[in-house]
């Protein structure tokens, strides 16, 4: 079903992505309200994992810098579709279920692949997922506004794998040896590794440190990214020991 590009860093897949329509849409709504409306969502009204509304220039958000140019809404199984916004209650209600379902499979695989039956018996009974929205506004001062003329700067994400059913627009790039290679407009389904693999597997298995460029020309951009994450009161089994999720959280905030 799977097979393996750029060296190992990306699972591509035979499957077609699903259309991002409903939650594009979603999330363009949610948007298009006043910011006293956004503001009632923001990750701190949550306090739980990684939810919630990121904007851009937010000084504090957990998932983004002050410096990147897009706006942010986490959402996750991790509480009822009802703590989220009205705008979004179509996706959750149509399609949701069906997303989490392929993404399971595909990434279950992932971890067969690994042959760790520890990993893969973890990920059956302590993992979740969430899906990070994300807008980048058109760019009008590239030199001004961006950091390297990134819009959105080297990272690797929180999740144990990061997983794309929604297929994903120009912009992306990985960094492997201090270099910087595009993952292009891609159809399929395709997957890579967070840091919560490489944490798990004590660097067995490395993140994929990557970012968004900006575009040659002044364009919004939507992505939809979504991340197998530890449950909030689960315990993540390491080597000689065991931590809990809200330690790994705060080891992962360290990298920032």
């Amino acid at each position: 079903m799977s097979h393996i590009i750029n060296e190992e860093l990306i699972t591509t897949t035979s499957q077609l992505a699903f259309s991002d329509a409903l939650l594009r849409n979603a999330f363009r709504s949610f948007l298009s309200k006043d910011s006293d409306y956004k503001n009632q969502y923001l990750q701190k009204c949550y306090n739980r994992a990684f939810d919630g509304y990121s904007y851009m220039g937010q000084a504090d958000s957990l998932n983004q810098y002050p410096s990147d140019m897009l706006h942010t809404f986490v959402l996750s199984d991790f509480a009822s579709s009802s703590d989220f916004p009205i705008e979004f209650k179509e996706f959750f209600d149509l399609e949701w279920k069906k997303i989490k379902k392929l993404i399971s499979t595909i990434e279950l695989e992932i971890i067969e692949q690994i042959g760790d039956e520890k990993l893969s018996e973890f990920y059956k009974e302590s993992v979740g997922h969430m899906v990070s929205c994300n807008y980048y506004p058109k760019v009008n001062n590239r030199s001004k506004n961006a950091i390297d003329n990134k819009r959105l700067s080297d990272h690797s994400d929180v999740s144990l794998l990061t997983t794309f059913p929604l297929g994903v627009e120009d912009g992306l790039a990985y960094v492997q040896n201090d270099q910087s290679f595009k993952v292009g407009k891609k159809q399929n389904v395709f997957a890579f590794n967070g840091y919560l693999m490489q944490y798990i597997t004590a660097g067995k298995q490395t993140a994929l440190l990557h970012h968004v460029e900006l575009p040659n020309i002044d364009e919004e951009r939507y992505s939809f990214a979504f991340f197998s994450l530890v449950k909030p009161d689960a315990k993540i089994p390491l080597q000689n020991t065991q931590v809990d999720a809200s330690d790994y959280f705060r080891d992962y905030l360290k990298l920032f």
